[in-house]
């Protein structure tokens, strides 16, 4: 059988630069990115802007300007990482804001920022994966940004039960 792929258009090689997402967090989520690098308090103002990857639920997968936000991946597979919450990168990202906001080298106002974050995103999602728990008795594999309902494979214990280390962790 010989497969052959169809496009609506010819491909072309292109910049996006709208789609500003959680790939673009990895050297701060993986804490490799310096406290005294100037690109950090840009990060933090990216990442708590609503029109970006903010949200009153967690951290979205990609931001609300991108092309792919809530678009299908295929014609029959909705929307993965395109804007929904995943509970093991936004547990790195609260870990990467503790981290940058008691580091001594992090600058006073950069580190007060990243406490200030941690502790809003720490709330934002025991409210929605407790809030969820509490209204369908289950833990979800992602949850909408918009809403904050859980959605996907449940009952889902893997990486969402990483709630337990960010609500424990969070002094």
């Amino acid at each position: 059988m010989r497969l052959v792929r169809v496009t609506v258009k010819t491909p072309s090689l292109q910049l996006v630069d709208t789609s500003f997402g959680y790939v673009n967090l990895f050297p701060f989520l993986l804490k490799v990115l310096s406290p005294t690098s100037p690109r950090l308090p840009r990060l933090l103002a990216d990442l708590s802007n609503k029109e970006l990857l903010w949200s009153e639920f967690g951290l979205r997968s990609i931001n609300l300007k991108s092309p792919f936000y809530h678009t299908h991946n295929t014609k029959d597979d909705p929307p993965y990482w395109r804007g929904a919450i995943w509970i093991n990168i936004n547990y790195l990202a609260v870990q990467a804001l503790r981290y940058y906001s008691h580091h001594s080298r992090t600058p006073v106002p950069v580190a007060a920022e990243a406490k200030r974050l941690a502790e809003q995103l720490t709330q934002n999602l025991a409210r929605t994966v407790l809030g969820g728990l509490e209204r369908t008795g289950h833990l979800w594999e992602q949850y909408n940004d918009q809403t904050g309902n859980g959605q996907r494979g449940h009952p889902f214990s893997g990486w969402t039960s990483l709630i337990s280390l960010i609500i424990s962790d969070s002094s």
